[in-house]
């Protein structure tokens, strides 16, 4: 019998299952193709390699890792890797978990290699890369600023406009616009709505400032679309702590409502906190609360009774309407019809002047 050739010795053996002989394991280890002998320590490098690229890994770094072109295509085939560019891969179980956003900015790193060193990520691509909420945005295409090219191809979007270096930043090693640029870029092609909550989530956490975007706009104000971002800019506000009080802000102003104060907190005669509410339309002396189901669920604790979280809720509210204030709960329902938003805004303000009137009557 044969040595094993690993360690010199003679080999362990066992039963093949397909005849009555016995064969050393080694005879099996070297029945395996190379690269499933060796798979895991290759599979494992290809797979920190793209987590540290937004999933994707290159053709010529899977060649480096130790993979052939005949391999590459093989798991391709297999469905075992999927195709994001020409040139460009991620592994499939990888790529089937991620959300649109991840899968955006897998594209972009994947376009990044390829754009040269004068151009850089840009407008709501840049915005995906800086980690901003991408509600409402259209990722279908990837943005790319660069000097004398303006075109559409391939699914990348070459926006004509050379990028001063200092409104450069590198991030996950690509080149993307700086945020406060990305961020009005964005404005300048989007729809004003999922522009403010990007906008307003940059400036909640302290990614951009508000005198970084109105500068920003100032300098772009020739630019095609610069009239919606410059509202966009003006409207944008850290103070607005979700996605359903950015958008509800937005369909206050559609509405033609007054603009309210947000996160006010109210007191009592006695210099006690009764409440902080999401706005306050102070001079109607009507409050409007964003009635998520987070604002409930964000309070439960272990051991936390879901029937206390609401009875405190309510005792809440009564106390602010004995204080003469009026209460409208807004949900995500009411921010599809703005003008029947409006309509119960408006309402709430009636019924506060009513009451005001009868608090002075009975005096």
């Amino acid at each position: 019998m044969l040595n094993d050739p690993s360690t010199g010795r003679q080999p362990l053996l066992r039963a093949d299952d397909s005849s009555d002989c016995v064969k050393p394991l080694w005879h099996y280890y070297f029945r395996l193709p190379l690269f499933d002998v060796i798979i895991h320590g290759m599979t494992t490098k290809i797979s920190f390699l793209a987590d540290s690229q937004f999933g994707v890994f290159l053709r010529s770094q899977a060649i480096t890792a130790g993979y052939s072109p005949r391999e590459i295509q093989r798991r391709l085939g297999a469905a075992e890797w999927v195709g994001v560019r020409r040139g460009a891969y991620a592994i499939a179980s990888t790529w089937r978990g991620m959300t649109t956003t991840e899968r955006h900015r897998a594209m972009c790193f994947a376009v990044a290699t390829k754009i040269g060193a004068d151009a850089a990520i840009s407008h709501t691509s840049a915005v995906a890369m800086h980690g901003l909420p991408m509600w409402g945005y259209d990722l279908s295409e990837v943005h790319v600023s660069k000097a004398n090219v303006s075109r559409h191809s391939g699914g990348v979007f070459h926006h004509r406009t050379a990028v001063p270096p200092d409104r450069i930043v590198e991030i996950g090693g690509i080149p993307v616009t700086a945020a406060p640029r990305a961020l009005v870029e964005a404005a300048l092609i989007s729809p004003p709505e999922p522009c403010v909550v990007t906008m307003d989530a940059a400036l909640r956490d302290g990614i951009t400032t508000k005198q970084e975007l109105v500068e920003t706009i100032d300098a772009m104000r020739d630019w095609p679309g610069a009239r919606n971002a410059g509202r966009v800019v003006s409207l944008a506000d850290g103070k607005s702590e979700s996605l359903g009080e950015s958008r509800a802000r937005y369909a206050f102003y559609l509405a033609d409502l007054p603009e309210p104060r947000l996160q006010y907190e109210i007191h009592d005669r006695r210099g006690l906190l009764v409440a902080r509410v999401d706005f306050l339309f102070e001079e109607y002396r009507t409050i409007a609360e964003f009635d998520g189901k987070v604002k409930y669920t964000g309070e439960l604790t272990p051991g936390t009774n879901p029937t206390d979280v609401l009875w405190r809720e309510k005792k809440r509210e009564d106390r602010l309407r004995a204080m003469g204030f009026e209460i409208v709960r807004i949900t995500w329902a009411d921010l599809t019809d703005v003008s029947a938003l409006g309509a119960k805004v408006r309402a709430a303000f009636a019924r506060a002047r009513g009451g005001e009137r009868v608090r002075m009557a009975t005096r």
